[in-house]
């Protein structure tokens, strides 16, 4: 806990989105998972709460059939499972206040989704995926290959299943913490890398952008 606190936060959560496709500002999300941890303001106990559900798509949007084979869901059952967008957006906004960071395994995808569609803009974050392209940028960045690194013994198939994600998203950012330490993950707070493979989708607010990119393009023109 003493990661988060040292930034004047007293909880973290999880966050993950399935959607139906990569830009906020063209897609829609179908489901959202958040595990949340920290210490209650009264009583100073450790607690953990867990939130998710499918939400309901726009009349006339549509699952594509790379999603459903991805995610395994439906239109049908994102619809029918689903909570109006308009139900879900108060209780996310209760549950991510200013004093809780937000931890993605992929920031400025997750945060884009939670900005343009919830309106809400972590003053604090970490992206996971930033960290291990940092400091193991020889490795894969996949979600599914960093659990495998850092918690062997409970990886599982990805299911791209939100709540799925965020358990594997707990402990990839458990491990990094193990193996970094916590004054050096300090360092990650707001950064997202801008990696040679994949673009920026949107930039959250408060976020330093470390662009790889450029110097990768640069390396590569000059041989």
């Amino acid at each position: 806990m003493a990661l988060f606190e040292k930034f004047g936060a007293n909880s973290v959560a999880f966050i993950d989105f399935e959607t139906t496709g990569l830009d906020p500002k063209d897609n829609y999300p179908t489901e959202i998972a958040i595990q949340k941890m920290g210490y209650s303001k009264l009583t100073g106990a450790p607690f953990i709460q867990n939130y998710q559900t499918l939400i309901k798509l726009p009349d006339g949007v549509e699952l594509s059939s790379f999603i459903q084979e991805l995610t395994g869901l439906t239109t049908e059952e994102v619809n029918s499972g689903g909570k109006p967008i308009e139900e879900v957006i108060p209780e996310i906004q209760r549950l991510l206040d200013n004093e809780t960071m937000v931890v993605a395994q992929n920031a400025n995808f997750d945060l884009g989704y939670l900005a343009i569609h919830f309106g809400i803009e972590p003053m604090l974050f970490m992206c996971t995926k930033t960290i291990e392209f940092l400091t193991a940028p020889h490795l894969s960045t996949k979600l599914s290959e960093l659990h495998k690194r850092y918690a062997p013994d409970r990886t599982f198939e990805q299911t791209h299943r939100a709540m799925d994600d965020v358990q594997m998203l707990v402990d990839v950012f458990n491990g990094q913490i193990g193996i970094h330490g916590v004054d050096a993950m300090m360092f990650f707070v707001n950064k997202i890398a801008i990696q040679p493979d994949r673009p920026l989708i949107y930039t959250p607010q408060n976020a330093k952008i470390l662009d790889f990119s450029a110097k990768y393009a640069l390396k590569g023109g000059n041989k």
